[in-house]
């Protein structure tokens, strides 16, 4: 009797479980507008009047840009579509203009797309809307070194744009070139556009003439407007019928050269460091650890020299930091003067400026000690100094 009912009891658990269990269907996620660092994708789904809700977690899909699965309840009618961050906050696509935060599911359609991303809540809606998976639907992953296409809505105010790419790993050259990098082509409608190496930092700039926006990281071919200094730029879907640049516009990458450079500082400073950043060169970025910088080599009468990389910005300061230039960069040698106009910040502009002879940076070399001679060798020439004057090798003073 007690093995009949333990049969029993155990026919109708499997019944019990067979009755609940529900079929399933894969939905797909496209997070490309979506995307996020380290996000988890989750969709929450039910029916009108059921409280068996469920939520499921998608996974990323082998091979495809930002394009996720999930395996959800084959019955489910409505889904509410939530990114969560690995700080905790979340996100949630709001559709139908921000009326509901929900969407209904079709029985036909199994792929919901981001169409658009500007915060996800009622003041600023993310939108989307279903299509049908298919092969066509799926972007692969471009590797390192793949050509993408990115298209720039250009700000009003610059009268160029240019792209310079930048990686880790990347010590030798710059990937677009020497700053700015590349200037995009005019695609027509204020659209500029430029075929650019995946995997990189993409920073859009006005050809180096001292705005540029934050870094993008290009992981595929995208649209970006809201171009700003200093701003982060946005990812946009009015670029449907912006046409594509032409092909072969990557120039071939240009080595990072030494740049020797002099500086004159201002009167009041008693000494100058230069602080750098922007260099592909590992080693020459090694050295500046912390704020001044370092301590560039004093040429006399005012003037200092440093050797800088040819695609490094810089700036100079006043030995402990508390006065500063502007950001300057050079590509050639050259000589500089520290201004004493100030920017809205309250830095110091640098100027071009002519070099210091040779003569005059001898004779400033033994300013301090105009009682010794001593032998230097002059465009080529010996030399005498004495007593702050210059002679040749005839005894002949030289102006």
């Amino acid at each position: 009797m007690k093995k009949l009912y333990f049969s029993l009891m155990l026919l109708f658990g499997l019944l019990a479980i067979n009755m609940n269990a529900q079929s399933t269907r894969t939905i797909y996620l496209d997070a490309t507008l979506w995307a996020a660092d380290d996000p988890v994708f989750m969709v929450h789904v039910w029916n009108t009047g059921d409280e068996d809700a469920a939520d499921y977690t998608f996974e990323a899909v082998t091979d495809a840009a930002n394009i996720y699965s999930a395996e959800i309840r084959d019955d489910a009618a409505h889904a509410i579509f939530v990114r969560k961050n690995p700080e905790g906050d979340m996100s949630v696509i709001w559709n139908d203009a921000w009326n509901r935060a929900y969407t209904d599911i079709p029985a036909d359609k199994n792929l919901f797309t981001v169409t658009a991303w500007e915060g996800g809540d009622a003041e600023n809606p993310c939108i989307g809307e279903w299509s049908q998976y298919g092969e066509e639907t799926i972007v692969p992953q471009p590797e390192e070194g793949d050509k993408v296409i990115v298209k720039v809505l250009k700000p009003e105010t610059w009268d160029v744009i240019y792209a310079y790419e930048w990686a880790d790993g990347k010590q030798d050259v710059n990937l677009l070139g020497a700053w700015p990098g590349a200037q995009l082509q005019d695609l027509g409608n204020g659209w500029y556009g430029l075929a650019v190496l995946a995997e990189a930092n993409l920073i859009l700039n006005n050809g180096g003439s001292g705005e540029q926006a934050n870094d993008y990281y290009i992981t595929a071919a995208v649209c970006l407007e809201g171009v700003a200094d200093r701003q982060d730029v946005t990812v946009s879907t009015n670029c449907a019928d912006v046409p594509d640049p032409q092909e072969g516009v990557i120039p071939e990458p240009q080595p990072v050269n030494d740049v020797d450079i002099k500086v004159r500082k201002l009167d009041t400073w008693s000494t100058m460091n230069i602080w750098a950043w922007g260099s592909a060169d590992a080693t020459f970025m090694a050295q500046f650890t912390a704020w001044p910088g370092v301590a560039m080599q004093d040429l006399g009468d005012g003037w200092y020299g440093f050797t800088v990389k040819s695609d490094a910005w810089f700036i100079v300061n006043n030995g402990d930091g508390s006065e500063q230039t502007q950001a300057a960069q050079a590509t050639e040698e050259g000589c500089y003067e520290v201004g004493t106009d100030k920017n809205g910040e309250g830095h110091y502009a640098i100027n071009s400026a002519t070099c210091p002879s040779e003569a005059s940076a001898i004779e400033s070399v033994i300013a301090d000690d105009s009682k010794k001679a001593v032998k230097r060798i002059m465009e080529g020439q010996i030399v005498l100094i004495r007593d702050g004057k210059v002679y040749n090798a005839l005894g002949v003073q030289m102006k």
